[in-house]
């Protein structure tokens, strides 16, 4: 990167200042910078190694997270610190040139909605630049690969103030993820063509042959949780349903029981919508993200259909730190929707699926529910953890075809309409509504109108706590510290008997090429430290006992 932005200033294409960390500097040293700055891999992108460092006491814990980042994605820790822009548009150019000496452009892709970093929504053509921009951008890209003689599918990065002054930031010589939308709005396989470029053949484009076509957007399906800070979520899929229809594309390479390893990234599965006009590109996409299901692991569906939906994107102008000011009211938007719109239906659904449904389609030498209830009760009382709270329910079963089921107070009815593998069609209150099930050792997974929620399968006794948790953050000695996570333990920051801080980190495990902190809730003594330094934890392994400090 650094060599590459030595080419870009050398012909007059427009950088942010950079320096190159030479070692640990010491504080003294750091007087050179104007902080916020931004902590950046020499030798890869992607988002890793990636760190914004706010001021110089945050410059020790920053710098060797993004080195070790560095390390795990490209072998290579070497970093180097850019000036940061908080209002910043993220803008790409895509070539090809090959090696002869031709090269061209293919438009631009706005690739501004990001977490960590990295890339989860892009789209082509921008809708944030203008035509003079465009042309700009797209001028300064082919300069540039000109320049070196580059040959192959690439693209050059640009950042883009709200000035609309532009800024080379790298070049990804390889193909990138989001490739399909520019495939889809210029007609061209840009796979093809590198297969073709490698082969030697002289490209059979020119500049005159592309032209624009409509509006595609993709959306990157990922094993990860946002409610918990987009935290990896390694597992396997009890279910997986792609979406389809017409100028609808998903590239993916799972299937129900398909396993997601925490030793590579997160991705699942990308869904690209290419329509007329951003408008029907955008509608198509939002179709599609409701059609799409994964079950067994947490996933950011719900949440990218809530961001695709938001008011900003609607107006197409949404900077690099969308997500970090709008991540609480996506969230809360995803809670409400599910708790408060589908969380009726759901029970519903889930009435149905542990009667008439789970006891025809897995018959067991017990008999079913309602034999086992006696001739006195007409309600089947269950308390179960909807989505991790607690919901007191009572279902009554009417009909092979109809269940009633009270919660809070509520006594709803629903009727069966359809039943299939997976499928589930009821009705309530006159209302039809298709539900896609499945489950897994130890949980129920219902999704209805691009929504999931989970039930868990083991009874919870009335005050909430399930039967077999042994402990839900604390045991006789004070906090027990779960792995948030399954992963490997890389660093552990504190000792037995060590006093700790709330807020301070405690370990850090890799999962899925990101360093994820486990943070002390407390003021507090380190009790047990039964984790070793390498070992590879599974979700909720206990890390540590804490004994909690009392302040006089």
């Amino acid at each position: 990167k650094v060599v590459a932005r030595n080419i870009a200033q050398e012909i007059g294409i427009p950088i942010l200042g950079a320096s190159q960390i030479e070692g640990d500097l010491l504080k003294a040293d750091l007087d050179q910078f104007t902080f916020p700055i931004l902590l950046k891999a020499a030798a890869g992108g992607g988002g890793r190694g990636m760190r914004v460092v706010r001021n110089q006491e945050e410059w020790p814990n920053q710098l060797a997270t993004a080195t070790k980042e560095a390390h795990l994605a490209f072998g290579d820790g070497r970093l180097f610190a850019e000036d940061f822009i908080d209002e910043a548009r993220h803008v790409e150019v895509q070539v090809l040139g090959d090696q002869h000496g031709s090269l061209i452009h293919l438009f631009e892709r706005e690739c501004s909605i990001q977490r960590r970093y990295q890339k989860i929504i892009e789209e082509s053509p921008s809708p944030s630049i203008s035509a003079e921009t465009r042309e700009a951008l797209t001028q300064a890209a082919v300069k540039l690969a000109r320049h070196v003689g580059y040959d192959n599918a690439g693209t050059i990065e640009f950042l883009v103030d709200p000035m609309g002054q532009f800024y080379y930031i790298e070049t990804n010589a390889r193909l990138q993820v989001e490739h399909p939308v520019t495939e889809s709005i210029t007609g061209i396989d840009l796979v093809e063509q590198q297969i073709k470029i490698a082969a030697g053949e002289p490209l059979n484009l020119t500049q005159k042959d592309i032209h624009l076509s409509g509006h595609a957007i993709e959306c990157r399906i990922c094993a990860e949780d946002p409610k918990h800070d987009f935290s990896p979520s390694p597992g396997k899929l009890s279910y997986y349903s792609r979406a389809g229809g017409r100028n609808i594309r998903v590239d993916d390479a799972v299937t129900s029981g398909s396993s997601i390893s925490s030793q590579f990234d997160s991705l699942i599965a990308k869904v690209i919508a290419h329509g007329p006009t951003r408008s029907d590109a955008l509608s198509k996409t939002r179709q599609a993200l409701t059609e799409t299901v994964v079950h067994g692991i947490p996933n950011n569906i719900a949440y990218l259909n809530e961001v695709i939906a938001h008011q900003a994107v609607h107006k197409g102008y949404y900077p690099t730190n969308f997500i970090q000011f709008h991540h609480k009211e996506l969230i809360q938007n995803i809670e409400n929707k599910a708790g408060n719109g589908l969380a009726p239906v759901l029970l519903g659904a889930y009435a149905f699926i542990v009667t008439a449904i789970h006891d025809q389609t897995k018959p067991s030498k017990r008999s079913n529910p309602w034999t086992r209830l006696g001739p006195w009760r007409h309600f089947h009382y269950k308390a179960v953890a909807y989505n991790g709270d607690p919901i007191f329910l009572e279902i009554q079963k009417v009909s092979d075809t109809q269940v009633r089921y009270r919660s809070n107070g509520t006594t709803t009815q629903a009727s069966l309409q359809e039943l299939k593998d997976h499928y589930l069609r009821i009705d309530i209150d006159r209302q039809d509504y298709t539900i896609e099930w499945s489950e897994n050792d130890s949980k129920y997974f219902m999704s209805c109108n691009g929504l999931t929620a989970q039930i868990d399968k083991v009874q919870l006794r009335q005050n909430g706590n399930l039967h077999h948790n042994h402990h839900s953050g604390e045991d006789e000695n004070g906090k027990v510290i779960q792995a948030p996570l399954p992963g490997k333990v890389s660093r552990i920051f504190v000792r037995k008997g060590e006093k700790v801080s709330k807020g301070q980190a405690l370990a850090i495990i890799e999962s899925m090429k990101t360093e994820n902190q486990v943070i002390s809730p407390c003021d507090c003594i380190v009790e047990e430290t039964p984790i070793i330094l390498g070992h590879q934890v599974k979700m909720k392994e206990v890390l540590f006992t804490l004994k909690p400090v009392i302040k006089p």
